[in-house]
């Protein structure tokens, strides 16, 4: 899990930075922790990284306060986890337009932000999961709840979500290691999500959003058992 803080006194961002390293020594999970002094190059960062999971953000920074750039942040992604930080509770109010995680007040105790840190940590690894694709665009987080399907393409694989297509050029196998037992290779060129299942007949699988995939021949059995165990799962 990776972390960004920003603040714009350098002192407390310091002193912060400290806290959360050791948080993650006496919790002994596995995160990282990356400062910014200001808001526009926390929001220059993401735009071409795109690799962070929680932001904790101070509200009264120049020369972009952190309401704005958690608007912008949410623009760009919209599971990320953020979290404020001030001494002024009036903006707790505010906090809650752009689904705020939480809200802490100044100056900060390592026993609440340990709390924090603690519970966003166990809701991104029991419901977050995701893959992070690189092509020549850049780096992409998708969630395994938004991927529909994958499938390959000449040389490169097309990885389908409800909004868009990304291209990657990672082989299937790699990918289909990755994911969890929601998924399931139906065909050599095809990884289908059960999630998002609407129908099944004939070999061939109609998605929620309308597209139709293959079930190949010699894994029609194993799919069928696959599908039936998924659903049966929902069912008790």
């Amino acid at each position: 899990m990776k972390i960004a803080i920003c603040d714009d006194e350098k002192p407390f961002l310091d002193k912060l930075y400290q806290i959360l390293q050791e948080i993650r020594m006496e919790l002994n999970i596995p995160i990282s922790i990356i400062k910014f002094i200001d808001g526009k190059e926390l929001l220059n960062y993401f735009e071409v990284h795109k690799d962070i999971d929680v932001f904790i953000l101070d509200i009264l920074m120049n020369p972009i306060n952190g309401y704005d750039v958690a608007r912008k942040i949410r623009k760009m992604d919209n599971k990320v986890k953020l979290v404020f930080l001030t001494s002024i509770k009036n903006y707790a109010i505010a906090g809650y337009n752009i689904r705020l995680e939480k809200y802490i007040l100044k100056p900060v105790s390592k026993k609440v932000m340990s709390k924090v840190i603690l519970e966003i940590y166990n809701q991104l690894y029991r419901n977050g999961k995701f893959l992070i694709v690189k092509n020549v665009e850049g780096l992409f987080k998708l969630y395994f709840e938004d991927i529909y399907f994958i499938e390959t393409e000449d040389k490169h694989v097309l990885i389908h979500t409800k909004d868009s297509s990304v291209k990657c050029y990672h082989c299937l196998k790699l990918l289909e290691d990755k994911l969890d037992t929601n998924f399931y290779r139906c065909h050599a060129s095809f990884i289908v999500n059960l999630l998002h299942i609407d129908t099944y007949e004939r070999l061939e699988i109609k998605l929620e959003n309308n597209f139709h995939i293959p079930v190949s021949k010699h894994r029609k059995s194993g799919f069928t058992e696959k599908l039936l165990d998924f659903y049966a799962r929902y069912m008790e």
